[in-house]
This record gives C-alpha cells, sequence and structure tokens, in this order.
C-alpha cells in the first residue's frame, strides 16, 4: 500500500472535504502499467513541494485511465501534454482556485480523435461539464490546452462565468486569453475568439486581473456583475453588456461590437473620472478600445459616450482633464 502526502500552505482550502471524498482505497493504473490500490492524504503546508511531487502528479493524472468502460487509452504523447498543462496551471494560478481542476481530473473521460466531432458538431474540441468529458480530434495543443481550461474552471452547473446559457462570449474570451498567456510559447498559433480577448483585456483593466482570474476559475458571475454595477448602471445594464457579448460569439453578429464597445468606453472612462476627476488613457489601451466597433467611427462613439458621463456626474467637460498617454509596458502577456 502506498500513501501520497501531498504539502501545501493554503489555509487549509477546504481540505476537511478533500480528505472526506478522497480518503479511500483507489485503483489507479500507473505509468509504468503497475496496477496498484493507493490511499491519497491530503495534508497542505509546502508551495514547492505540492507543485513538484511528481508522485501526485502521476496519481492525478493516470487516474484518467481508471474505472470506466468509456476512457480510451490515452498515447504517451497526450498524456505528457495533460502533465504539462498540469504542471504550468500549479506553477501560475493560486491553489485555492484549482479545487475545480483537482476534482475533474481524476475522472476526466477523454476521447480522441471520433470521428464525428466536426462532422456534425463543427467544432475540434469540447468539454462536457455534466459528464466531465473531453473529446478531441485535433493533434494541436493549442486546442487541447483550451479545453482543458475550460475542464480547469468547471463545476457540475458553471464552467468559468457561464451556465450554458448566458456569459458563453466572456468564457470563451477568458479561457483563450489565459491559454496564450501562459502557453504562448509553446502552442500553435490560432486566431480564435480575439474580440473576445480584447473585451477580457478591458475587463482586465476595469476590474483587475487578479479578481478576474479568481471570479474564473470559482464560477463567480455575480462578483463580476457587481463591480461592474459599483461604477455604472444597474444590473439589467450588465446583463445586456453581457449579452451583447454572448450574441456576437455565438452568432457572430458585428453590429453588437458598437454596444459592447460602447458598453466599455463607458465603464473604463467613467471609473477613471470617478477616481481621479480626469482621465489618463494609456493609447494601447485606448486602442484596445478602438478594436471594439463596427458602424460607428470610435472618436464619433467615444465623444457621445464622454457626453453621457458628463451628464451623469453633472459636471462640466472643460474641468475634465483627459491625457492620452503613452506607458512603458515590458511585462509579457
Amino acid at each position: 500500500m502506498k500513501k501520497y502526502r501531498l504539502m501545501q500552505n493554503t489555509n487549509h482550502l477546504e481540505i476537511k472535504e478533500y480528505k472526506k471524498n478522497k480518503s479511500k482505497f483507489k485503483k489507479i493504473k500507473l505509468s509504468s502499467g503497475i496496477v496498484a490500490v493507493s490511499l491519497a492524504v491530503f495534508t497542505i503546508t509546502k508551495p514547492q513541494t505540492f507543485v513538484n511531487n511528481i508522485q501526485y502528479i502521476t496519481y492525478a493524472v493516470n487516474e484518467i485511465f481508471t474505472d470506466s468502460n468509456d476512457i480510451e487509452n490515452l498515447d504517451s504523447k497526450t498524456l505528457k501534454e495533460i502533465q504539462e498543462f498540469e504542471n504550468k496551471l500549479s506553477e501560475n494560478i493560486p491553489l485555492e482556485y484549482l479545487k475545480n481542476y483537482y476534482n475533474n481530473i481524476r475522472d476526466l473521460k477523454y476521447y480522441n480523435n471520433p470521428n464525428d466531432l466536426e462532422k456534425f458538431w463543427g467544432t475540434k474540441g469540447y468539454y462536457s461539464i455534466k459528464a466531465n468529458r473531453m473529446v478531441n480530434i485535433s493533434p494541436q495543443k493549442h486546442i487541447k490546452f483550451h479545453e482543458l481550461m475550460h475542464m480547469a474552471s468547471s463545476n457540475n452547473k458553471y464552467s468559468g462565468f457561464s451556465d450554458g446559457k448566458t456569459a458563453i462570449g466572456i468564457t470563451e474570451g477568458y479561457t483563450e486569453y489565459l491559454v496564450l498567456k501562459l502557453f504562448e510559447d509553446d502552442i500553435e498559433t490560432m486566431f480564435a475568439y480575439s474580440k473576445e480577448i480584447e473585451v477580457i483585456e478591458v475587463l482586465n483593466k476595469i476590474i483587475g486581473e487578479d479578481k478576474m482570474m479568481k471570479y474564473y476559475f470559482t464560477n463567480d458571475l455575480e462578483s463580476l456583475k457587481n463591480d461592474l454595477c459599483n461604477i455604472w448602471g444597474t444590473e439589467k445594464d450588465v446583463d445586456k453588456l453581457i449579452e451583447n457579448i454572448d450574441i456576437y460569439t455565438t452568432k457572430k453578429e458585428y453590429r453588437k461590437l458598437d454596444d459592447i464597445g460602447r458598453s466599455l468606453i463607458k465603464y473604463s472612462y467613467l471609473s477613471e473620472i470617478k477616481k481621479n476627476n480626469s482621465l489618463t488613457i494609456d493609447k494601447k489601451f485606448k486602442y484596445l478600445l478602438d478594436g471594439l466597433h463596427y458602424k460607428y467611427d470610435f472618436e464619433e462613439l467615444e465623444n457621445e459616450v464622454l457626453d453621457e458621463i458628463y451628464n451623469e456626474l453633472n459636471i462640466n467637460k472643460n474641468k475634465v482633464t483627459i491625457d492620452f498617454v503613452e506607458k512603458n509596458d515590458n511585462t509579457k502577456k
């Protein structure tokens, strides 16, 4: 009998629940092919031990093989890629945000190359939150990592921000944004969800990158909506923004970009003016906002929004200083 003791300092990360659910005998197939009975013991105290614990990684990844007739044996290349994904996630995402990942990876159903996926669904990858099933026909790591990121941010009801009916656009945008941020040097170049990624970069600026990451991995759309409501408007306004992003994502109605751009300009500029009674905009950020329009000229759209802000705040626009600056930002995105 083999014991795994995992060490990490996380203020216990609801460890009681893990102990209750996972302190039991598990039949796992190790990478050597030997079938063993093992007991997982979760005690958390040191980050580096947890991240680098090969026994744990083997335990988590290889358990995909077990206890299901539906699971096709993974080839060594796919298994290595999943392990690469897990390593990068562990190194860059706070452990308290990875509860969904470690819950899901243990019984993930993974299918390679089903014949009907692209033919009938028009997609090369798919993850089902209810079945905890990932279906993939592409050899590209980019697509695999995108679907694995969905798995890492899903419980049995929500995936990222979305319940499957709403917030689909921002969920796809943030999923792809994070895949590019973590793996851009290791994956093929693709051009998926480019406008949704721009929306996420604007929301990161408005709400904060740390908060956006937390809300995504903990399926907390309500906190995201509350943060936007605190800047401007009502829940109805925020719901309309999320709905417009969904319509653009699912139906590719490009005219919705004008509505999305108008809302995001307003959130961005209003939050800045409220804080400082002035508006200092990074030119790169303005360029980002400039991409979120379709029919409107951006300058026209921007001026209309500024007039709305001045009226709502009841301030004289001549008393608001507007500067467009270039920030030296060498941070890798």
